[in-house]
């Protein structure tokens, strides 16, 4: 049975219908769980479809009933590969060809991988792998390409010509043959042109990783090499432009152009490096220059635009410019460490010394709103959008504005503004909040799945996602002002029940920090003279607020993120001054575990698995003996490496960090936290007593979102997602 329902969900899948597929796979799979095919093929079909977070479940699952099911591995590999994962496929295309050796396209795959990341020697290993196992002209010309890089150019040659032999109808491949050979012999007769490449090279590699001197020396050993090479030029100015010195860029700028006039990024460059020295009337001509090359250049015009105009102003006029920038800059040093009180005091001395300038008041509006002064920051806001109308950062700015003050309408519209210009993941989570805020779950759950369909590997807008629908699924039909009091109510029930963890996370972190414990043996409050710990909590909730008041009452530096933004202003106004709220996103958590000597997990969706936030290779970044507590491991943990542990065997170590996963962290005070719990659930538990559940909810909706199996179904969304199983309305259960 369960074979022939296979068979005609891979039918249904080669002609496309892709839903009938879905039919018969999920049914296949409801009867042989134990059979990873039908889980893989499930995913291959969400795959088709572009549904990239149902198409990752199916083939973990896959993988979950059998860890070396090749095809749910290449499967995997192959959607993060279409998705720009490129660190997720490269694990799973090598965990498929530990097992399968001989697939010459995974070799080929993985081979492109490194040719993304540049690491040219693995490029060559693994397309000499493929061109044995699975010769095609594309991967000889991959593995030329790969050699020619490392300036191989007999190598190159090569296979050039193995390619061109496979495909003689590909001038391609002929033209870098011929490349390749002309190569081989200048520098056969010309060492200094292979010098001079090398050192590039050199130079790239480091301004590439932002050490701007030493590209700037391997940059001027180039030019040494090779006098008349405008690229090396045109480097070597970047790389001085970058470190900030000016002066030197022009230089450089000059050599480029003179032996090439006509190269519009060199022109624009220069005449950028003027602007900054106020050489207003040389940049002028520079983006003239550049815009009669290549006339449909809107940067440029742009840059022109705006040289022209500071080319008007008096020298008292400039030098107010410049101090407005100076200000501006000092702001935006203060805004990036969260202190947006200060930053807001230099940005409105930079905006009346320069009030026409975009930027400035696009800060002086975002300091504003940091601050929850949603609306002094309206005007700032529209004069930025006035003076910069297709500005992104300040379509989705207002639009959040818009949300915080409740005009739902004109938000709506604002961020049909910014997708009208670019359909990116931020502005559609935007739009969801938005959604979200005038509790529109459904229309919100939409929005949240296209700024997940466009960003697949960002846990936060796949949370957004479960909580939307479960929002949708329990209060779907009811009033609006029913509504707000439920969840009034709900979250102030919740909230006695979530205080009893925050307690105990606190004190486990400063005890597991010690030597003793395989700790960084850090003091969080640190000593006069000695810096303190740095405390990241992730989720601004009752759990996280609490853990953050008392790392901070300990003297810490903490960081609490949420993704809520009427939350982060709460934690703005009541929090310490030692600690920042900042709002959540997979580059900040990635940027602040660096530092950290303790993170804790706090994240919560009501009801659903726990969101996996630090991943792997995040944690390979942190600093050995740091301690991460997984507040969350009761929902499955919002670490990747997180497996629940007891409090007789409480801690392990990955990567040298310690994990501290303990599901029942309350049994460690079981007096205090019985009490709390009962004091927060008793009330419901004698109503459902005396009446039986059915009567319960009927008459008390705080109980009914809290009822999550009934009758032997699944009732509760979050539940249902979780474990991959149908869920029954409650209603029909009445």
């Amino acid at each position: 049975m369960t074979n022939d329902l296979i068979n005609k969900g891979i039918s249904s899948y080669n002609a496309g219908n892709y839903d009938e597929a879905i039919t018969h796979f999920s049914q296949a799979a409801a009867q042989d769980p134990a059979n990873p095919s039908c889980f893989s093929n499930l995913g291959s079909c969400y795959h088709m479809k572009k549904e990239y977070p149902k198409a990752i479940n199916n083939f973990q699952k896959a993988l979950e009933v059998d860890q070396n099911y090749t095809v749910a591995l290449k499967s995997l590999a192959s959607l993060y590969f279409e998705t720009q994962r490129d660190d997720e496929a490269l694990e799973y295309y090598q965990k498929s060809i530990a097992l399968e050796p001989s697939d010459g396209n995974t070799y080929h795959y993985i081979g492109v991988i490194y040719t993304k990341k540049q690491i040219f020697t693995k490029e060559v290993e693994y397309f000499e792998k493929a061109s044995l196992l699975a010769p095609t002209s594309e991967t000889f010309n991959e593995l030329a390409n790969a050699y020619f890089k490392l300036f191989e150019f007999g190598k190159a040659a090569e296979y050039f010509a193995k390619a061109s032999e496979l495909k003689p109808t590909e001038p391609l491949y002929k033209d870098n043959l011929k490349s390749a050979i002309e190569a081989q012999g200048n520098f056969a007769t010309d060492q200094t042109l292979l010098r001079s490449l090398q050192y590039n090279e050199k130079g790239n590699s480091y301004h590439r990783n932002k050490e701007f001197d030493q590209a700037i020396f391997y940059y001027q050993k180039a030019v040494e090499e090779n006098t008349n090479d405008p690229v090396s030029y045109r480097n070597l100015g970047g790389s001085f432009a970058a470190n900030t010195n000016d002066n030197g860029a022009v230089g450089a700028y000059l050599k480029a152009i003179e032996i090439d006039k006509t190269d519009t990024n060199t022109l624009n460059d220069l005449g950028c490096c003027y602007t900054r020295l106020n050489r207003f009337d040389l940049a002028v001509g520079l983006f003239e220059q550049a815009l009669a090359i290549d006339p449909a250049n809107t940067f440029y015009k742009q840059n022109l635009d705006y040289a022209k105009g500071q080319s008007q102003l008096t020298p008292e006029q400039i030098n107010a410019h410049n101090e407005a920038a100076d200000l501006n800059q000092k702001g935006t040093d203060l805004f990036s460490q969260a202190r947006y009180q200060e930053a807001l005091e230099y940005y409105q001395k930079s905006v009346v010394l320069n009030p026409n300038d975009a930027n400035v008041n696009f800060n002086l509006g975002n300091a504003l709103f940091s601050l929850g002064h949603y609306e002094e920051c309206l005007p700032k806001i529209k004069r930025a959008l006035e003076l910069d109308p297709t500005n992104m950062s300040t379509l989705n700015l207002l639009g959040n504005t818009y949300t915080n003050t409740k005009h739902f309408q004109e938000a709506i519209d604002t961020f049909g503004l910014a997708l009208a210009l670019t359909e990116d993941a931020e502005t559609y989570n935007n739009l969801g909040n938005c959604y979200f805020a005038d509790h529109q779950y459904g229309v919100a759950a939409e929005f949240f799945n296209k700024a997940y369909d466009q960003n697949p590997g960002n846990e936060i807008y796949k949370a957004n996602v479960q909580i939307a629908l479960t929002n949708e699924k329990v209060y779907h039909g009811l009033p609006s002002e029913v509504v707000q009091e439920a969840i009034a109510l709900n979250q102030q029930a919740m909230s006695a029940y979530d205080q009893k963890d925050f307690g105990a996370s606190i004190i486990l972190f400063n005890k597991y920090l010690e030597m003793l414990h395989g700790g960084r043996g850090v003091l969080l409050g640190g000593v006069p003279g000695v810096n303190p710990g740095t405390v990241i909590v992730i989720g601004g909730g009752v759990v996280g607020t609490n853990a953050a008041k008392m790392a901070c009452g300990l003297g810490a530096k903490v960081y609490i993120l949420d993704f809520n933004l009427n939350r982060l202003r709460y934690l703005s106004d009541v929090m310490p001054a030692n600690c920042f709220p900042l709002m959540s996103s997979p580059a900040t958590i990635r940027q602040l575990v660096k530092t950290a000597d303790v993170v804790v997990g706090a994240v919560l969706i009501p009801g659903a698995k726990a969101p996996r936030l630090i991943t792997k290779e995040m944690l390979k970044t942190m600093k050995k003996g740091a301690v991460i507590v997984d507040v969350a491991i009761d929902q499955g943990g919002c670490f990747e490496t997180s497996k629940a542990t007891t409090h007789s065997d409480p801690i392990y170590s990955v990567h040298g960090i310690i994990h501290y996963c303990v599901a029942n962290m309350p049994g460690a005070v079981p007096k205090t936290s019985t009490n709390a719990l009962t004091n927060a659930t008793l009330p419901y538990a004698v109503e459902i007593a005396n009446k039986g559940w059915k009567k319960a909810i009927t008459e008390n909706s705080e109980i009914k979102p809290g009822v999550n199996i009934a009758e032997g179904k699944v009732v509760y969304q979050g539940v249902a997602d979780a474990f991959g199983l149908d869920c029954t309305p409650v209603d029909d259960l009445l």
